[in-house]
């Protein structure tokens, strides 16, 4: 490399300056020889790229767009220039654009292994993942030794929660470019790695646990059901058998008299002391079937819940994360037997008829 002025250098003077340095790290003076060369030729868009390439090296992104939009405007079919302003734009976080002219430059050029491999940088930078990692997949296909495709699918696998591809991922990097990752860190990965499995394995009987326990409840909570389903089958059926006949029965009575025709009650009370006592049972009696059959539906889908969160774990770890401490507070909330409490109620029932009585 020369120390002459730009100002003073021919157009093949500086273009051989520019090839001797294009792999250095002296992006200045790569700006000045471009910049020159634009001077003398405005319409060379290859400039205007590699000008735009310096000023990315040096963390000027704005000043770079500037460049590729400038050789894009004079070569539009510029593949090189699109993907060149994607990784800029993904670098000014703004990865909806980069994607835009990843896509561009995809389309003009579809073996553009560096185009697919940045588009699935940008996806990262926005979390989907899965199309990261279709063109990571994309990328190395193209270019088998690409050590940065297999390091970065390497992180977004990590990222997914597979840490087994991740390692694996990873190893094929170091292979390819052993400066890529250490050992140290294949190791630690891998020490991780089976610590999870274990974490996992133990979360695993911990929710088939939990399972189990919602299984019992439900199967209570059915059993609780079709007791007091029937229980109310023989309350209603005595209290309708009590209402045609029991007043024949009680105390000699009259033969007929208006139930429900409060102004025609007899001055014998009896009669109606038994039928309150009976409707109270009866209402108390369907009250707990209601209660059992809401229980067993909430047991029931606490039961579906476990199952679909047992599914989900297995496919993000975030969610496992997640939703496991859900599941905690829904077999808390499910073990709570919300029943009134009905303790001492006939007692009492009979207690108040009997001082009504008196």
């Amino acid at each position: 490399m020369s120390d002459k002025d730009v100002i003073k250098m021919t157009l093949a003077e500086l273009k051989a300056e520019y090839d001797a340095i294009v792999d250095g790290d002296n992006h200045t003076r790569k700006i000045e020889i471009c910049t020159q060369l634009i001077k003398l030729d405005l319409n060379d868009a290859k400039v205007f790229n590699n000008r735009g390439n310096a000023y990315a090296d040096l963390k000027q992104f704005e000043k770079a767009i500037e460049d590729y939009d400038e050789a894009i405007a004079l070569k539009p079919k510029y593949a090189d220039a699109f993907c060149n302003r994607g990784a800029a734009y993904t670098h000014l976080k703004q990865p909806e654009k980069a994607i835009e002219d990843y896509d561009k430059a995809i389309a003009l050029k579809p073996k553009h292994a560096k185009a697919f491999y940045n588009r699935g940088n940008a996806y990262t930078h926005l979390k989907q993942f899965e199309k990261a990692i279709e063109d990571y997949d994309e990328a190395i296909a193209l270019k088998p030794k690409y050590a940065d495709a297999f390091y970065n699918r390497g992180v977004t696998y990590r990222k997914m929660g597979d840490e087994e591809k991740a390692i694996e991922s990873l190893k094929a990097a170091a292979d390819i470019d052993p400066t890529i990752i250490t050992q140290e860190n294949i190791k630690e990965l891998e020490k991780e790695f089976v610590e999870k499995i274990e974490q996992t394995q133990a979360s695993n009987k911990e929710v088939q646990g939990f399972q189990d326990i919602l299984k019992k409840l439900e199967d209570n909570y059915k059993r609780d059901e079709k007791n007091w389903g029937v229980g109310s089958v023989v309350v209603i059926v005595l209290m309708v058998c009590f209402l045609i006949f029991g007043q024949n029965l009680m105390n000699g009575l009259p033969d007929v008299v208006y139930v429900f025709d409060m102004t025609s009650m007899p001055s014998n009370m009896s009669f109606y002391t038994a039928y309150v006592f009976f409707s109270i049972i009866t209402y108390t009696v369907i009250r707990q079937y209601t209660n059992a059959k809401a229980l067993r539906i909430e047991a029931s889908n606490r039961v579906a819940m476990a199952k679909m969160f047992e599914r989900v774990k297995h496919e993000n770890n975030d969610y496992q994360k997640e939703f496991l401490p859900k599941l905690s507070d829904a077999i808390v909330y499910s073990t709570i037997k919300e029943k009134n409490d009905s303790n001492g109620l006939v007692e009492k029932i009979i207690n108040g008829l009997e001082k009504l009585r008196k």
